[in-house]
């Protein structure tokens, strides 16, 4: 089965342009490339260079709300497209059926069980945080849960200035889920004065 290196993200204004999706994505490690749909401009597609890093996009873009009033969702295609090739929104016809056929309501209630089945309960995401961060500054930053957490790994932005982003495999859930409540406000790396956004990691 071949890597699946390419999210589709919707929910953009009509109006939303090639520049201010470029402007959205650049930032995220390893991206390659990026482009509106042709036959849906409220629907853009973003291709990394491994599946590692569509996945990371994916958990920081899902929820982002863009231009104050639109919410975007994000979800790995069903498969690499060609560029200029038509790409669905959805992964699948089934989760596209409860998309369109379900209320609102019931759409949130799907959404909330999905994201609930893919939470890894043990594992915390941190991202957005500044190229010089390093896993020694977070790991001062997460001194208070110093004898739970049994790894630490640092995801580098494609370019050096570009944002790092951490996962934070604890023993515990209730560790992990101590650490999200602690940063929900945000993670600040006193060392290079960022403040990164913390998450369960999805798997």
């Amino acid at each position: 089965m071949a890597t699946i290196d390419t999210i589709v993200i919707w929910g953009f204004p009509g109006d939303v342009k090639d520049r201010e999706l470029r402007n959205l994505l650049w930032t995220l490690p390893e991206i390659k490339d990026s482009w509106l749909t042709p036959d849906d401009p409220t629907c853009g597609v973003a291709r990394f260079f491994s599946q590692y890093g569509a996945l990371n996009a994916a958990q920081a873009i899902e929820c982002h709300t863009f231009d104050a009033n639109h919410q975007l969702s994000c979800s790995l295609a069903e498969r690499n497209p060609e560029f200029g090739e038509q790409c669905r929104r959805q992964q699948s016809r089934d989760y596209f059926a409860e998309y369109t056929e379900t209320s609102i309501d019931d759409r949130n209630q799907v959404k909330q069980r999905r994201e609930s089945s893919r939470r890894s309960p043990n594992k915390v995401f941190i991202g957005k945080l500044a190229a010089t961060t390093d896993k020694e500054d977070v790991a001062y930053e997460l001194r208070a849960w110093r004898d739970s957490i049994q790894d630490i790994r640092l995801v580098p932005g494609r370019q050096p200035w570009m944002p790092v982003s951490i996962f934070v495999d604890f023993k515990s859930e209730e560790d992990a889920a101590e650490c999200v409540e602690t940063f929900s406000s945000g993670f600040r790396v006193t060392t290079s004065r960022s403040l990164g956004v913390v998450e369960f990691a999805k798997c």
